[in-house]
């Protein structure tokens, strides 16, 4: 009887820890999410000029586990100058003076984004706006820190960790 008991009471709290894995911790981070599945359907639907429709793309969820990952490497204040250009599945922006939605500024790069291939060079053109519509993502999460000193400047970085 009390292990049963026990594993009930171990089924409740995983229950209750998974469950807050999909749940935004504020409404900063559920804006960010809102703005890329917004983005995300606009390709699906074949609404985004000069991008073709996608086949499949199902909406982001939440990942607090991404969202840890993604504060460890923001608190390290450093901004897409030292990214390593063949890595994938992080996002880096650097916003100064105030807090803004990065996933406004990385949407437009896909104004002269060319579908196909990504190259090094396209890679680090495009590699935010790519993220954002890779259709085999399916988790996000994000972190935005205030770093005093940037490299040049003071400000707002925001790292998003997408799970491929």
């Amino acid at each position: 009887m009390k292990n049963h008991l026990f594993l009930l009471l171990c089924t409740i709290v995983y229950l209750g820890w998974a469950l807050k894995e999909d749940e935004p911790p504020d409404e900063r981070y559920q804006e960010i999410l809102d703005a890329i599945n917004d983005l995300r359907k606009m390709v699906l639907e074949g609404r985004l000029e000069g991008q073709p429709q996608a086949e499949e793309m199902q909406p982001l969820k939440w990942s607090n586990s991404l969202a840890r990952e993604a504060r460890e490497e923001a608190e390290q204040c450093y901004s897409f100058k030292r990214r390593d250009p063949n890595q994938l599945g992080s996002e880096i922006r650097d916003i100064s003076f105030k807090y803004e939605n990065p996933v406004f500024e990385w949407r437009k790069r896909n104004n002269d984004y060319k579908f196909g291939i990504l190259t090094k060079t396209t890679r680090l053109r495009h590699g935010s706006y790519t993220q954002l519509v890779w259709a085999n993502s399916d988790r996000v999460g994000c972190y935005t820190h205030f770093c005093r000193e940037n490299e040049v400047y003071g400000g707002y970085l925001t790292v998003c960790k997408f799970y491929l």
